[in-house]
């Protein structure tokens, strides 16, 4: 967690960007893919979404190879799934992981 948060507070600019990204908007239910700039992807970044008002920057690895974890920008915490286990970082950003 603490490399993680490390990686997002050192290039903050980077995942704030892509929240400027004009995207269109999914319907209820459903996910709206961005492209990923060269810089995420450095950072391990293979998979950012919008779903339900949230963007959600994924990693490539995982943990112990299974549980998928990343940056979170929340505009919308009731529309968090219970099985997503967050830390607050500032604002509306947070480390998540799924619960095994």
């Amino acid at each position: 967690m603490n490399k993680t948060i490390n990686i997002f507070s050192q290039n903050r600019n980077a995942f704030a960007e892509t929240l400027k990204l004009d995207i269109p908007l999914p319907n209820e239910n459903q996910i709206a893919d961005y492209t990923i700039s060269q810089e995420l992807m450095e950072f391990g970044i293979d998979k950012v979404f919008l779903y339900k008002e949230n963007t959600y920057f994924e990693f490539k690895n995982r943990i112990l190879g299974l549980v998928p974890f990343g940056i979170l920008y929340v505009q919308n915490l009731s529309a968090i799934q219970e099985w997503y286990r967050l830390n607050h970082i500032d604002g509306n950003w947070y480390y998540y992981r799924i619960a095994p």
